[in-house]
């Protein structure tokens, strides 16, 4: 009897009106709504559609997606251990487990609570590190170096260096391989972003021809086409590789040399540079990020102060303005994010996410569960959608145009 009156309650549920339903379900998180697809064929229907799945994106908020890593790495080297397996790259090139779970974490929430999410099993089995180029909208593209054979010769196969590139989405688990075949090695960049007025996701390559950094060759390719095309010089050096570039403004943004700032128009498909703040100390350690919906200077000192210069007005060198001194006492401080209440996310020493409250100069430890992420992470600035990766016409070889 008690089984009989559940499931007539669960039958007047769809009979909602579909505003009414759609209305409820954008306001529920992305990963919630993957099991509600299974409740009922009208719930699966309605959930599948496209412009609700791009209805939920646009009121999708910003949430970290924590990464545990396999190993205790410098995280300023690039490739850190050759021996572990199944590990993901974040914005500091960090290794991560990709067969344990990830955490995500509303920031904007009371609490910051932690959820977790199990990445898709198409990564099991991963002997050759896989980094994270580039996340947005939710999806996430990642890169991973194929090795020839191992009857090929060793002087052969480290000339001729392969990798796949895939597009996918953690939360649903939906992945497209771009190619199987592709030419890489260390003077390749790939970056990855989002051509809002024409909706195109387009992953770009660089790659360097010498120490000229002006004379590095661009290309794009634009998910959904069949050829990779060439859009002329775009600078870029070796050792900037650390960092995944920086979306802002409709650009991807990176450091040449330690002098400039390059900002890559991903509609246009071109790029302008930016001078850096005039009382940066080049000679320390420095990277990109935003604050807000503002580009962004982060440099630690090594005297446990980080110094954040903001561009308050984009494309404008003369507005850089020092607005954050922050007295660490944690040795590594990775800024991540900005809080709508002003306080700032970050992961400090590899192992800890923590808010800090300007006003108040004060750090606060947030919990993060161990079974969630029991060893060393980090983070990086993701937006839980349910929107699937474009289809893929490239064949599996590669082809420039």
């Amino acid at each position: 009897m008690g089984s009989s009156k559940r499931s007539k309650r669960c039958c007047s549920l769809p009979k909602l009106p579909t505003k009414v339903l759609v209305n409820i379900f954008t306001r529920l998180p992305a990963k919630d709504i993957v099991e509600c697809k299974y409740v009922c064929k009208l719930w699966h229907k309605l959930l599948s559609d496209s412009d609700f799945r791009k209805q939920h994106c646009a009121v999708s908020r910003n949430q970290l997606l924590l990464f545990r890593k396999t190993t205790k790495t410098d995280s300023r080297s690039f490739y850190g251990s050759k021996n572990s397996e199944h590990t993901l790259y974040s914005r500091v090139a960090d290794q991560f487990d990709f067969n344990s779970k990830l955490g995500l974490c509303d920031i904007n929430a009371i609490g910051s609570s932690i959820s977790t999410v199990k990445l898709n099993n198409m990564f099991s089995g991963f002997t050759y590190p896989v980094m994270l180029i580039g996340c947005v909208n939710g999806l996430v593209c990642l890169r991973k170096r194929v090795p020839l054979p191992s009857e090929v010769p060793k002087e052969e196969r480290e000339k001729r260096i392969y990798c796949r590139l895939w597009v996918g989405n953690p939360i649903t688990g939906e992945y497209r391989s771009i190619t199987n075949k592709l030419r890489d090695n260390d003077a390749f960049r790939f970056e990855f972003g989002y051509a809002e007025k024409s909706n195109e996701y387009k992953i770009i390559r660089i790659e360097r021809r010498g120490h000229n950094a002006e004379a590095s060759q661009g290309f794009v390719y634009t998910l959904g086409a069949k050829l990779w095309r060439k859009i002329g010089n775009v600078p870029y050096t070796r050792r900037d590789e650390r960092h995944m570039a920086i979306p802002c403004h409709g650009a991807l943004h990176w450091i040449v040399w330690r002098d400039y700032i390059v900002t890559f128009d991903i509609e246009k498909e071109d790029y302008r540079t930016f001078g850096l703040p005039s009382d940066l100390d080049r000679k320390k350690l420095f990277e990109l990020g935003v604050i807000g919906n503002c580009l962004c200077v982060i440099q630690d000192n090594l005297e446990r102060q980080i110094n954040i210069w903001v561009m308050k007005d984009y494309g404008v060198e003369e507005s850089w303005s020092k607005d954050y001194k922050i007295k660490s006492r944690f040795l590594n401080l990775d800024i991540v994010s900005l809080q709508e209440d002003g306080k700032i996310m970050a992961v400090a020493d590899n192992n800890t996410l923590v808010k800090y409250d300007p006003k108040m100069e004060k750090f606060t430890t947030i919990e993060v569960p161990s079974k969630t992420l029991d060893f060393t992470f980090n983070a990086v600035l993701h937006k839980p959608s349910l929107l699937p990766p474009p289809q893929i016409k490239m064949s599996t070889e590669c082809h420039w145009h």
